[in-house]
């Protein structure tokens, strides 16, 4: 991400990497939401708390990516 900050138009593929990097962990987080609760004691508002980071990172590599030339 260090890379595409920098130029972010010559590396658009680390940013559409990223967008689906966070968009697998916040389905992760929404599909396994009793594993973590079980396996790990993870609760629900720090469970919520998570994906709410997560999906807010999420739009802002959808909205701030570059535009297609």
């Amino acid at each position: 991400m260090g890379f595409a900050a920098i130029n972010p138009v010559k590396n658009k593929a680390i940013i559409y990497g990223g967008i689906v990097f966070f968009a697998v962990r916040a389905f992760d987080r929404i599909v396994f939401a009793n594993v973590l609760r079980e396996a790990f004691d993870v609760s629900t508002g720090r469970n919520l708390i998570s994906l709410v980071f997560v999906i807010i990172m999420l739009l802002g590599l959808l909205i701030f990516k570059p535009e297609e030339a």
